[in-house]
């Protein structure tokens, strides 16, 4: 290459052309490719922004449907949410209120199906660990216990969630006959609230209930608590990240129907 300091235009023209001649297809071939990449990605890119952007205009139409007594009407909606957009956010949330559409109705087979669903292809962790928690509580109903240890204890990264988890392995506990360690389970949930700490009476109430020797309070009170905390998403498409409702039964409401229910079996 130090011979070309001392090439006369001519020459290093001649060069430039061998060396065009040579590679100049590669050049040329190379960057219809690089542009050819980009222009399919920014296409990719515009059809995934357009999808989402009707997942969410059907996912807020599924939030309107589930406040009318319409169910059908949710019910599909939910559905073509999950045959067009599965893979999204969208899908996963929309399963997660079509399992509640199910429950609502009784027909907690297909309530499961639809909460596994939600947690096998969800890539947000809450919302993975919203259906976890309702897998549970199915499993739970059922009378299915090792299927809702072992449902649990699939999940062990539980950061904004402890408080739920321990109290459902309080719950667990509890089926297994377990009174001391369901207790204890009970008391460090409630120490571990940080979303709701008004949710520390209920956690007291099954706490209590525990020691009334009566399995009927207990029971009665699992029932409040169950038919209160599988309840749909609060939050809405336009929000810029998904919040996930904390699957506490998050109202003093709650709490006062489990009082009531433990003070008139004990009267």
């Amino acid at each position: 290459m130090a011979n070309d300091i001392i090439l006369t235009d001519e020459e290093q023209a001649e060069r430039v052309k061998a060396w065009w001649k040579e590679n100049g297809t590669s050049v040329i071939t190379g960057a219809l490719i690089g542009i050819a990449a980009i222009a399919g990605y920014n296409y990719w890119q515009t059809q995934k922004n357009d999808g989402l952007e009707q997942a969410s205009a059907q996912y807020s139409l599924l939030l309107g449907a589930m406040n009318t007594p319409d169910s059908a009407t949710a019910r599909e909606l939910s559905q073509s949410i999950l045959d067009d957009h599965a893979g999204t956010v969208y899908g996963t949330k929309a399963a997660l209120v079509q399992a509640k559409l199910y429950a609502d109705s009784g027909d907690l087979a297909n309530a499961l199906d639809s909460l596994l669903l939600a947690k096998n292809n969800s890539a947000e962790s809450g919302l993975t660990h919203v259906a976890n928690l309702r897998i549970v509580r199915i499993y739970l109903e059922q009378g299915e216990i090792e299927l809702a240890e072992a449902a649990l204890n699939s999940e062990t990264n539980r950061v904004g969630f402890e408080s739920q988890y321990l109290e459902l392995e309080g719950d667990i506990a509890y089926a297994q006959g377990d009174v001391d360690l369901a207790r204890e389970k009970y008391t460090s949930a409630s120490e571990s609230l940080t979303a709701d700490p008004g949710y520390a009476n209920v956690l007291q109430i099954k706490s209590e209930a525990l020691g009334t020797g009566s399995d009927d309070v207990v029971a009665d009170v699992q029932f409040e608590i169950s038919s209160a905390s599988v309840s749909p998403l609060n939050d809405t498409p336009e929000q810029s990240e998904v919040s996930v409702v904390s699957d506490e039964a998050n109202s003093d409401e709650t709490a006062d129907d489990a009082a009531s229910t433990v003070e008139s079996i004990q009267n």
